[in-house]
């Protein structure tokens, strides 16, 4: 039966793989030098998320999204005297609608009603510490609007989704049949009934760790969604370059909300902060003017440590 489930796990990682390759699942793009160009006409949440190797909506790309309504003139953000209530030492900031213009993307008004899921009118507002609470429970408002505006781009292929879904199918339905297969051995009491069952059981076990990774490598980009994609990691990038040459607080207040999408936001403070080039937009309020600059930076680590390691904190209290 050890030769049974060798062979079990052969044949399955067999049919994966020829699964895997008729439905393109080595599919690549190669742009020219000249073919690659900043991506324009693309938001931050939107440019963040086609980086990626597998769309999958994150809190980078919400906060990315809020930061570019802002620079937009739709939010603003004032900083409070009150504290969090977990951190004594961090000031609480609040999120208010400015107005509400009639055109909006599909994420953009998905991230409003995440937010606001009463409404999204003019003078609706969150505290920062809240932020959280709101996105954990309407998650998918955000999330579902974001992948189905991709799909209207044309960067997503729905069959390419399909597949993907199959290969996770495949991966569940393995361990659980192995997780069977390994309880009826051991039900019934013999030494050469466990072996038995067991090693087909492995072989099961094999196939699911296959599809599994299967999952994660296999892309559900259209090839019109795979050349943005490439854009899109080039001019991310160039942003780290950027990041690491001597650039002033122009480029810091111009690109952060991509920072954020691409889910480096905290390396981009602490780059421009170190070689003092940070700088605040109109939209943020902060409760001294003279400080505004770091009072921002501060904003965007508390902000963007919700649901990341990093760490937010008090600028205002280095140097």
């Amino acid at each position: 039966m050890f030769i049974a489930g060798i062979l079990l796990f052969l044949l399955g990682a067999a049919a994966l793989f020829w699964y895997w390759r008729k439905e393109g699942g080595f599919a690549r793009t190669h742009l020219d030098d000249t073919e690659i160009q900043e991506p324009e006409c693309l938001a931050p949440a939107i440019a963040g998320i086609m980086a990626m190797s597998a769309p999958l909506p994150s809190w980078h790309h919400a906060q990315s999204a809020l930061y570019h309504l802002a620079n937009r003139g739709i939010l603003r953000v004032q900083e409070l005297e009150e504290t969090v209530l977990w951190r004594p030492d961090q000031a609480d900031y609040l999120l208010e609608i400015v107005q509400v213009p009639e055109q909006l993307s599909e994420h953009e008004q998905g991230v409003l009603a995440m937010l606001f899921p009463e409404g999204y009118t003019r003078g609706a507002s969150l505290k920062a510490s809240q932020l959280k609470r709101a996105y954990s429970k309407q998650y998918r408002y955000f999330a579902d609007a974001l992948l189905h505006e991709l799909e209207e781009k044309g960067f997503l292929d729905r069959r390419r989704q399909y597949v993907r879904g199959h290969f996770g199918l495949i991966c569940v339905c393995s361990l659980i049949l192995a997780l069977i297969g390994c309880m009826i051995g051991l039900t019934v009491g013999s030494t050469e009934g466990i072996g038995s069952v067991v090693h087909l059981a492995f072989g099961l076990l094999g196939i699911s760790a296959i599809a599994f990774f299967m999952r994660l490598l296999y892309s559900t980009l259209s090839p019109r969604g795979r050349r943005q994609s490439q854009r899109c990691r080039e001019f991310a990038n160039s942003l780290l370059t950027a990041m690491k040459k001597d650039t002033g607080p122009e480029t810091f207040v111009q690109y952060f909300p991509y920072a954020a999408g691409f889910g480096w936001l905290a390396a981009w403070v602490y780059a421009f902060q170190q070689r003092e080039a940070l700088n605040a937009p109109d939209w943020y309020q902060p409760r001294t003017s003279g400080d505004a600059p770091r009072s921002f930076a501060a904003m965007l680590l508390m902000w963007n440590s919700i649901f990341t390691r990093s760490n937010g904190g008090d600028l205002r209290k280095s140097n």
